[in-house]
Order: C-alpha cells, then structure tokens, then sequence
C-alpha cells in the first residue's frame, strides 16, 4: 500500500501548477547534490535540466537559505522547502512517425524492441526523433501518462526488450514490480577476455559521476547496490558470449560491472579500460568497433505478472543482426 501511494504522490506532483511543501534529508541521502536529490527522491516525472533551473531561479531553501547552486551538497537533517509555480504552458512533446517494433500490444502495456540508434526519452542533445515521440504519435493517449507510459529505460546503443504502460493503473502496478524486483530482465553480450566462471554475481555499488564533460557510473562503496549475475554461453579465442540477468537496474549497470572485472563490452564507447578491440584474420587487423559500431549488448528476455490480469508474461527477442555478425567473425578467429 505504501508504494501505490508513493506513485499516487508522484502522480499529484507531475500534475500540480504549484508545489510547495517541505522535507527533511534522511541519513541514506546525506551527501547527495541538491539537484541529484530532488530528481532522483521527488520530481521523477521532469527532467534534470527543469529541476537545476528551479534551484538557479532562487526556488528551494535549505534551513530556510535560499540556496541557487544544483551542486550544493545536503546533509542529514537539513529541511528543503519547495516552492515552485508549474508554467501553465505544457511543453508539446513532438508526436513523431519513427517506426516501432512492438512484439506485444493488449488494452494495458506493450512490448517493444527497441533498435539501436535510438534514444528513449528526450534530453540534453536529443529533443525529439526518440522512442518517447513515436509512442506519442502511435498512441496519442499515451501523452497524459508519465513518460508517455515508458517503464524502464534501455541505453541508445542497447537493443531489446521494453514494456510500456497504456494505463495510469498498469503503469502503476509495473513501476511496483519493477521496484520490487519482480520484473525478470534478461541480456546478452560479448565481452573482452576469457570468463574463468560459467556462473557468477557481480556485486559492487554504483553511483553517479559528474565532469566538466558528461556524466558517467563508477563503482564506489557510498552508491546504490548493485547486483547483476552472469552466465557463459560461449568461449572465443579472446572473448565471451555471456547471458546475463539484472538483480537490480542501476543506470549503465551492467556495462559498468563487466568493466570493472576486466571483461567491457565489445564496443562500448565508454566503459571501455579492458576492452580487446583489435583481432587477428587470415593475417590482417581488424577493429572490432569499426565491425560493430555500438555496445555488444541486447536484452532478450523479459519476464512478469500481468499487471492487471495477474497472469505470467514471459518474452524473448533474438540477437540482431549486426551481433549475429560480430559472434560469426569470433567463430573464425583460431
């Protein structure tokens, strides 16, 4: 019950021309960035960029101090006002004709598989053309739930498995389960090295990292657990095929767990240190990132109750094309 009303909450928020109430920071939170706190704890229906120009316009208060800094760090106990006025113009997300593979479609969620090259939801350096604007144009309705009924997220790069909503109650029960780790999510990758172990768990927490750049995942024992298990399907000469199981759903978290034992996906433009990109054919070089051009990573498997029948889901997507190829070259390397 707690959790229906915790979305319920969430829900009133998104929906509100005024907000204004306040907070007290609680010791797991301490240390957190003030915008970090507001988009992660109780704003999760607007964006990061909303959320800093709410603090910078002199919004927020701190033990009663106007505080106009995003970075400024909370400690525990500190009280945060909130006082902010919803501009009556809602912002016209664009409906857009970008092609969808939906595997799944009932009267309350669907299934799609996502390709690659495509951004989910729109953000910093991609307005629109993103999974979030064909669902709009697809599903029209769609445009009164939060975040156009979009569960969980998938990297631009990673291709597979999505569940979207189609109702406020779907969307709630599947944001529960997902929560509750009740929403099986299975992937596949390629990875640099040899995996020494048919089974195992990664375990190390993760949290976020900010440069003056862009925004990355670190391993650091004061983030958010972590866990994800693997599973060796296939050895190559110097690679592995791995399935691979989410116990939790951290961003970038299985990229960064594979990059932190030695073994990065094949590809990965970022979490890259153990990458072996360079193989080896009939006595010519070949760059691994120039045969396939994004993340070796898709997700294949999706398991759940019905969130409104109570009945078990269960759905599978094969390897695309461009992984099918990369595993093909592998083959060939003695």
């Amino acid at each position: 019950m707690i959790n229906i009303l915790y979305y319920l909450l969430l829900i009133k928020l998104y929906n509100m021309k005024i907000i204004k109430f306040s907070t007290i920071v609680y010791k797991s939170d301490a240390g957190m960035r003030l915008d970090v706190y507001l988009a992660n704890k109780l704003f999760k229906f607007y964006s990061r960029s909303q959320i800093k120009n709410w603090i910078i316009n002199n919004n927020i208060k701190i033990n009663n101090i106007i505080i106009n800094k995003p970075k400024k760090k909370i400690f525990i106990k500190d009280e945060i006002k909130i006082n902010i006025k919803i501009s009556q113009k809602k912002i016209l997300w664009k409906a857009q004709n970008i092609p969808l593979n939906i595997i799944y479609d009932d009267n309350y969620l669907l299934i799609i598989n996502k390709t690659s090259n495509l951004v989910v939801h729109p953000g910093n350096g991609n307005p629109d053309k993103t999974v979030f604007n064909s669902l709009l144009y697809n599903y029209p309705f769609l445009r009164d739930l939060p975040r156009a009924g979009i569960i969980h997220r998938l990297d631009k790069n990673t291709t597979g498995l999505m569940i979207i909503a189609k109702t406020m109650l779907s969307y709630i029960n599947l944001k529960i389960a997902l929560k509750k780790h009740n929403i099986i999510r299975e992937y596949e990758a390629i990875v640099s090295g040899i995996i020494k172990y048919n089974n195992d768990i990664i375990n190390y927490p993760i949290r976020k990292y900010y440069n003056k750049k862009n925004i990355r995942m670190i391993i650091d024992h004061k983030g958010k657990q972590a866990v994800t298990k693997y599973f060796l399907k296939r050895i190559f000469k110097n690679h592995s095929h791995l399935r691979i199981k989410l116990c939790t759903g951290r961003t970038h978290q299985i990229r960064v767990h594979l990059e932190h034992i030695n073994h990065s996906i094949v590809g990965d433009p970022i979490y890259k240190k153990s990458q072996i990109n360079i193989i080896t054919m009939n006595d010519k070089q070949y760059l691994l990132n120039k045969i396939l051009k994004r993340q070796a990573l898709h997700a294949c498997n999706l398991k759940f109750i019905h969130p409104i029948y109570n009945y078990p889901l269960n759905f599978h997507s094969s390897l695309p094309k461009d992984m099918q190829y990369l595993i093909s070259i592998l083959e060939k390397i003695k």
